[in-house]
C-alpha cells in the first residue's frame, strides 16, 4: 500500500508539478505577450512620432520652397510692373511728341497757306498797279521798259560825254 501511495503521490506530484509548470508557463507567456504588446505599442508610438517629425520636416521644407517661389514670383511681378510703368511713360512721351509734331505741322501748314495767300495778294496788287500805270501812262509794260532802257542809255551817253 505504501507503494500505491508512493505512486499516487508521485502521480499527484507530477500532475501538480505539470499544472504549476503550465500555470507558470502560461503566466510567463501572458507576461511575454503583454511585454511584446507594450514594446510593439512603444515601437508604434515611436514610428508615429518619427512619421510626424518627418511630416513636419517635409512640410517645413515644402513651405520654405513655396515661400522662395512666391518671393521670386513677387520679384518678377515687381520687375514687370516697373517695366510696364516705364513703357507706359515712354508711350506717353512718344504720344506727346507725336502730338507736338502734328501741332507744329499744322502750324506750318497754316503759315504756308497764309504765305500763299499773301503771295497771291501781292501778285494781284502788282498786276493791278501795272494796269493802273499802263492806263495812266498810256503805255504797256513792255513799252515802258523799252522807254526806260532808252532813257538810261541816253543818260549814260550824256554822262560818258561829260
Amino acid at each position: 500500500m505504501n507503494a500505491i501511495l508512493i505512486i499516487i503521490s508521485a502521480v499527484v506530484g507530477l500532475l501538480l508539478g505539470a499544472g504549476i509548470y503550465y500555470l507558470i508557463a502560461r503566466i510567463a507567456a501572458v507576461s511575454l505577450i503583454k511585454k511584446a504588446e507594450e514594446e510593439a505599442e512603444v515601437v508604434k508610438k515611436n514610428k508615429i512620432v518619427e512619421a510626424k517629425e518627418r511630416f513636419i520636416a517635409l512640410k517645413l521644407e515644402h513651405d520654405n520652397t513655396v515661400r522662395e517661389q512666391e518671393k521670386r514670383i513677387q520679384q518678377q511681378e515687381q520687375r514687370l510692373q516697373q517695366r510696364e510703368q516705364q513703357l507706359n511713360q515712354r508711350q506717353g512721351d512718344i504720344q506727346r511728341s507725336q502730338n507736338e509734331v502734328a501741332q507744329k505741322a499744322q502750324q506750318i501748314e497754316q503759315r504756308q497757306q497764309a504765305l500763299d495767300y499773301k503771295q497771291q495778294e501781292v501778285e494781284r496788287l502788282h498786276h493791278e498797279a501795272e494796269k493802273q500805270l499802263e492806263q495812266m501812262s498810256g503805255l504797256s509794260a513792255e513799252e515802258a521798259k523799252a522807254q526806260l532802257i532808252e532813257a538810261l542809255k541816253d543818260e549814260a551817253k550824256t554822262a560818258a560825254m561829260s
